[in-house]
């Protein structure tokens, strides 16, 4: 299910919601996949920081380089931890 489907059920108001079975078990399903979601995100953050750490280079003099060097610096470093995540 997409993103904006589960935030849509989880932002639906009360008010709205059915007493019938089968609109309670659609969303208890959409919470499970909310649920299972936040999970992958917290796991692949973790990763992230872990990876980060991994590269980090105390002895690098961020001084010396100038902003669009930094910036493709960190650009490859995430496109790079994000490879890494994703394989």
């Amino acid at each position: 299910m997409s993103d904006t489907m589960i935030l849509g059920v989880l932002r639906m108001p009360p008010e709205i919601w059915s007493d019938e079975e089968l609109d309670k078990r659609q969303r208890h399903a959409r919470y499970l996949e909310a649920a299972r979601l936040i999970v992958r995100m917290q796991d692949a953050l973790e990763e992230i920081r872990a990876l980060a750490a991994e590269n980090h280079d105390p002895e690098a003099d961020p001084s010396n380089e100038s902003p669009a060097d930094m910036t493709q610096h960190v650009n490859g470093l995430i496109v790079r931890l994000c490879d890494e995540i994703l394989t």
